[in-house]
């Protein structure tokens, strides 16, 4: 989380005659690291005796436990759709379009990477790593996902840097919790909404739209400056909507929940 040291300072620097936003915001600091240490502590490990994160009846996993992943992953039988969940500590993470051959391929230095798989019309792919990694190497997950499946991605994230490029890779819902990031999010035309959900305690987050996609933005925010570039937009209390909303044939939504944090939009 150190990245919530440097916008702490900074906040404080612009802000210095003013005692009481230097107050909050540094108690703000404070609670973020104070709450992410506690989430970190209560996080479930990976081992052979727990089914971990998630629910395995509501994902119905053919492994009970997780296993050494595989690089390349073929598309089972009768897959229309596909799911990625990310549970990563601090990483280095580019998703992107890959072969219609495979269901995915991964490329990571991570080490005792895990990973567990459900086949299914929906079939769900989850990667895991362990949370005590010392060495202050930078860790890599490169993730292409089949262009020709509808993907939803789940990312559960300590710090993240990188770019998730769905130009080619129809998506319907993305939702990262992290810590702190600087990630870059492109959404190409497509035929299907998307919904991204981003909730953080520090982060810097740049999406892309395309220019004719209908766009609407909910901020629960404390310190978090969000700009528009290239797009006409209406604001009502928490929401800002874009003027060609309700006739766009592809809309995009874009729900932010962020401590501090800075928001750039792009239309292009």
């Amino acid at each position: 989380l150190w990245p919530v040291i440097f916008v702490a300072i900074g906040i404080s620097m612009m802000a210095r005659r003013k005692k009481s936003l230097n107050a909050v915001v540094w108690l703000l600091t404070l609670a973020i690291f104070t709450g992410y240490g506690v989430y970190k502590g209560n996080e479930p490990g990976i081992n052979s005796e727990s089914n971990s994160i998630f629910d395995t009846n509501k994902y119905k996993f053919s492994l009970e436990t997780f296993e050494p992943f595989e690089k390349e992953v073929a598309v089972p039988e009768g897959t229309e759709k596909g799911k990625i969940i990310l549970n990563l500590g601090a990483v280095k993470l580019n998703l992107s379009d890959g072969s219609r051959d495979l269901f995915v391929k991964v490329n990571s230095n991570i080490p005792d990477l895990k990973q567990r798989f459900s086949e299914g019309k929906q079939s769900i792919m989850e990667y895991s790593r362990e949370r005590h990694d010392n060495v202050n190497t930078i860790r890599d997950f490169n993730l292409q996902m089949n262009p020709g499946l509808l993907w939803e991605i789940e990312g559960n994230i300590g710090a993240a840097d990188g770019r998730l490029d769905l130009t080619s890779v129809p998506t319907e819902k993305v939702s990262l919790t992290i810590g702190a990031g600087d990630l870059e999010v492109v959404v190409g035309k497509q035929d299907i909404d998307t919904e991204i959900s981003v909730r953080a305690g520090a982060a810097d987050l740049d999406v892309y739209i395309p220019r004719d996609a209908g766009l609407r933005v909910k901020s629960e925010k404390f310190l978090t400056d969000i700009n528009f570039h290239n797009i006409s937009m209406e604001k009502n209390h928490n929401e800002y909507i874009s003027e060609n909303f309700k006739d766009a044939d592809q809309i995009i939504e874009l729900n932010i929940y962020t401590a501090i944090s800075a928001i750039n939009i792009f239309s292009n």
